[in-house]
């Protein structure tokens, strides 16, 4: 695996896949890992935190971890700031005991924050050394090397 700085994108394709994977786990584990029984919802580690002293804090602490993984890939300020807004409604409404919780279960802003840079990786081309981009299969929604450019 490469090293990156931290103001650099990725410098190549294999590395992007690898850092939105890890995201995308991250953002599950967050805000998806428990199916509720009797409900047509899941929750994560993000809504159990919140119950927790100290918990709100770092959930937010976890999902601005995931916007600065955004920043740093390269997505541009205006998603960031998007990014950075649902983490805020998160942490606003957070503090509100169990209403917090409950409201966190429901908005999941670590998954929409993900599905953000992903749309945004989608529109913008990145070439590795070789030249070849990285682009979205529609069928799965996943980033796969573009086959046109082989």
């Amino acid at each position: 695996m490469t090293k990156t700085s931290f103001t650099t994108s990725p410098s190549s394709t294999e590395d992007l896949m690898q850092r939105l994977e890890k995201l995308r786990r991250l953002a599950w584990i967050l805000n998806a890992a428990v199916r509720i029984p009797g409900l047509r919802l899941r929750a994560g580690a993000d809504t159990i935190l919140g119950l927790a002293p100290g918990g709100l804090a770092f959930g937010t602490l976890l999902s601005l971890y995931i916007v600065w993984e955004g920043h740093r890939m390269g997505v541009g300020r205006r998603i960031v700031r998007r990014m950075l807004l649902n983490v805020g409604i998160e942490a606003a409404v957070g503090v509100v005991p169990l209403l917090g919780d409950v409201f966190d279960t429901v908005f999941k802003a670590d998954l929409r924050n993900v599905a953000l840079i992903e749309e945004a990786l989608a529109r913008t081309t990145f070439q590795n050394n070789a030249g070849s981009v990285i682009e979205k299969n529609p069928a799965d929604g996943l980033f796969y090397p573009s086959r046109s450019r082989f």
